[in-house]
């Protein structure tokens, strides 16, 4: 009788409840990567360039010089810093305003014409002492700075080892870059906030859940992994930080370790 009661409890394995993950989960997964990507088309999309711009050659010749557009992380390079030479000629000054635009940057730069230094560009930061993540610098040329025949444009980058980048410059009128450069400007500074934002949400929205669920660590890990990877990414946001920039890098490294 007593095996018959264990047998009539027994279970058989296909019967088991099949447990399926949570509806919520899924959604908030889903539109994490929904808006992760949204985000990011502004981040990987090219824009054409405007008519009216001038060539410009690179000087393979000018000491440390290199070819743009540059990704430290491609070719490895383990320095601080980085020169960047170019040439360009023009066949009279021109008489309307003229400017130049760095389409992404990262992370700090420092630019000249005829050895004339551009401190400020045309949204008011001061670049030498402005970190910008992957955002546009647009500077605004005065005709003086400019002469008939060959003009020199230098560029000096100052990044972590390894994390500098660099796009193609463009350079013409001003009237002709302006609606790129706005457009640049504001997109990919929306599109770094937005990316911020959607991840710190998710990871306090997971680690409410967790701590509701303690037994399920699977939702504390999650949350964990969202906010560390949001504050990395504040380094793409905060221009200008409160620590020294070698304690920001190692804070900014720890957490994509985490």
């Amino acid at each position: 009788a007593r095996r018959g009661r264990i047998r009539g409890r027994a279970t058989r394995v296909d019967q088991l409840p099949v447990r399926r993950p949570a509806l919520a989960t899924v959604g908030w997964r889903t539109l994490q990567i929904v808006v992760v990507l949204l985000a990011a088309v502004p981040m990987i999309a090219s824009w054409p360039s405007p008519a009216g711009l001038v060539s410009l050659v690179f000087n393979s010749t000018a000491e440390g010089a290199h070819a743009l557009p540059d990704d430290w992380r491609a070719r490895n390079h383990a320095a601080a810093e980085e020169r960047y030479a170019y040439e360009f000629t023009l066949e009279g000054v021109p008489r309307e305003p003229w400017a130049l635009l760095l389409a992404s940057v990262r992370q700090r730069a420092e630019v000249s014409v005829n050895g004339h230094a551009l401190d400020t560009d045309a949204f008011g930061t001061t670049t030498p002492n402005y970190r910008s993540g992957l955002r546009p610098l647009f500077y605004l040329l005065p005709s003086e700075f400019l002469v008939v025949g060959a003009n020199q444009l230098r560029i000096l980058l100052v990044a972590a080892p390894g994390r500098g980048y660099l796009s193609q410059p463009l350079l013409g009128p001003q009237a002709a870059l302006v609606p790129l450069a706005r457009l640049q400007w504001h997109w990919r500074g929306l599109s770094l906030l937005v990316i911020v934002i959607a991840m710190s949400a998710i990871g306090a929205i997971m680690l409410v859940v967790w701590l509701q669920r303690r037994h399920e660590a699977v939702y504390g890990l999650y949350a964990l992994g969202m906010l560390a990877w949001a504050g990395h990414d504040l380094e793409f946001v905060i221009s200008r930080p409160w620590l020294p920039d070698r304690y920001w890098d190692a804070l900014s490294w720890s957490l994509l370790g985490t």
